[in-house]
């Protein structure tokens, strides 16, 4: 009877089909279809983006490639560990999912080995983007989703 009374108070009665189901259905349902709208990003993403990086535990420092950040998903700022294979002029970006630069997040020389790069996402609003390392005509990527 409350819910009833908050959509009619709130004029929000095209809430109502939606109240027909218990206070707890509901809530399950929302929390459903937003699991269901992540999976839904990350497989848009795959297909927006065919180059993203698959990860084995056979990496070794041998070959140039790029980690998943840690944390992740995260709300202001993660850590971008990625190893080089030799010393390169290398620009790590943050690309929107429809694959559009925004800002790089490092441009310069890095020797070969591991590295990572602090990425303070706290400006951008939530949302899929990637992080794209280019280095010798050669490009990684990895999604990052952000939710604040």
């Amino acid at each position: 009877w409350h819910i009833h009374r908050l959509a009619l108070d709130l004029d929000m009665k095209e809430l109502l089909p939606e109240l027909q189901y218990s206070e707890e259905k509901y809530w399950k349902k929302v929390a459903n279809d937003i699991i269901r709208s992540r999976r839904d990003l990350y497989s848009k993403s795959a297909e927006l983006m065919p180059t993203l990086s698959s990860i084995s535990d056979s990496r070794s420092d041998d070959f140039t490639h790029i980690d998943p950040s840690m944390p992740h998903p995260f709300s202001n700022e993660t850590h971008i560990p990625f190893t080089l294979a030799q010393e390169c002029h290398i620009t790590l970006s943050i690309i929107d999912s429809k694959g559009m630069p925004l800002f790089d997040l490092y441009k310069g020389i890095k020797e070969k080995g591991k590295h990572s790069i602090k990425f303070d996402g706290s400006a951008l609003p939530s949302g899929l983007y990637h992080c794209r390392i280019l280095c010798n005509d050669k490009q990684w990527i990895i999604p990052l989703l952000i939710v604040h």
